[in-house]
């Protein structure tokens, strides 16, 4: 019996889907080693695509890095991230800074993964690891509290774990520095271009420091 168009269709479709479903986009991982001198990791992928779970291994994760210049945060085993995958191999890719030839096998393989970003899992919120951040603030946050923050004013507040200490400049261009102890300035030559006024404060013998 011939084929029918239906089945022709069909065995289309089927075809169709293998294809894609070989086709790995992005996944869900846990980091299990992180090497930060050569800054690559291995990852646990959080969904089996077979019966036992896979872990990519020697994996680069991206940072914000443009002609020498870099903002890096170490990642840490444990961590959950997020993984792509690229349509070339990735290693060959970052093997050097020229165009090398195009290897077309493996399309969009596990091996082609990178590490673009960490995220916060359903237990990070309830646990409150997330910082407070408000509508249009842009925040650098670390983990014991300390943090940078432009608010959506455009302040500028560079705080020590929990703002027991504190550097904020305003709108109008005043610094205040908050210090429950004390405030250290070091150097061969300290120039105070202004009026000194002291508010609330003992006595200051200056010919100790001019």
């Amino acid at each position: 019996m011939s084929p029918t168009p239906k089945d022709f269709v069909s065995n289309m479709l089927y075809s169709m889907d293998e294809r894609i479903s070989r086709v790995n986009t992005a996944s869900i991982g846990i980091l299990t080693l992180v090497d930060l001198d050569k800054m690559i990791c291995n990852v646990t992928l959080k969904h089996e695509p077979t019966s036992q779970p896979i872990t990519l291994l020697d994996i680069p994760f991206a940072y914000q890095n443009y002609h020498g210049s870099a903002i890096i945060i170490a990642p840490k085993i444990g961590d959950t991230v997020l993984v792509l995958y690229t349509r070339n191999n990735a290693r060959q890719m970052l093997e050097t800074r020229d165009i090398p030839d195009t290897d077309e096998r493996n399309l969009f393989d596990l091996n082609n993964a990178i590490v673009i970003a960490g995220l916060y899992t359903d237990e990070d919120v309830k646990d409150t690891l997330i910082p407070p951040i408000k509508d249009q603030e842009i925040l650098i946050h670390h983990k014991t509290g300390s943090e940078i923050r432009i608010t959506e004013e455009g302040y500028i507040r560079a705080t020590y774990k929990d703002k027991i200490a504190r550097i904020e400049i305003n709108e109008l261009g005043s610094i205040n520095i908050l210090s429950p102890t004390s405030i250290m300035m070091t150097a061969p030559l300290v120039i105070i271009n202004g009026m000194i006024m002291m508010v609330n404060s003992a006595s200051v013998d200056f010919n100790q420091v001019l």
